[in-house]
């Protein structure tokens, strides 16, 4: 069995007055697929958001990627490491590719190919169908039409 991608052991959050993990472990091999189930509350998100960087998780539990552990996980070392999340979004933009309204999040509209395929072996050399829907359609982040 190959080693994990990425290996959470223990991880807890608590906000003021809740508990939002307690004890998670979680590891992510090469090849799998997971997906994250629960009702409203049950602390998916809060996951989500801490193998991101997005939120620290309470002290004591172990955080690895590719066996490396990682003590401050933030959002610029988990992207740099592969790791990121896509949220449900409806405003994405129609015209561009599902790899460039990824890209979006990096700081532009139009991806590094050369950069993507040079720093995973695997990005740059996607063939993603684009969009059939209407340029008509897009919407700029903030709400703001095209």
């Amino acid at each position: 069995m190959p080693a994990p991608l990425l290996e959470l052991k223990g991880i807890a959050k608590t906000y003021p007055g809740a508990r939002a993990l307690r004890g998670v472990d979680f590891d992510l091999r090469p090849g799998e697929v997971h997906a994250l189930l629960g009702e409203n509350g049950a602390g998916k998100s809060t996951l989500i958001k801490i193998i991101t960087g997005i939120e620290a998780a309470d002290a004591g539990g172990v955080f690895r990627v590719d066996g490396a552990e990682i003590r401050e996980p933030t959002p610029r070392l988990m992207q740099a490491l592969g790791i990121a999340a896509v949220y449900q979004n409806p405003t994405l933009f129609d015209e561009l590719s599902v790899m460039e309204n990824l890209g979006i999040g990096e700081g532009g509209p139009l991806v590094s190919w050369r950069r993507r395929s040079s720093s995973s072996g695997r990005c740059g050399t996607c063939a993603w169908p684009r969009s059939r829907r209407s340029r008509s359609r897009a919407r700029w982040p903030g709400g703001r039409g095209s």
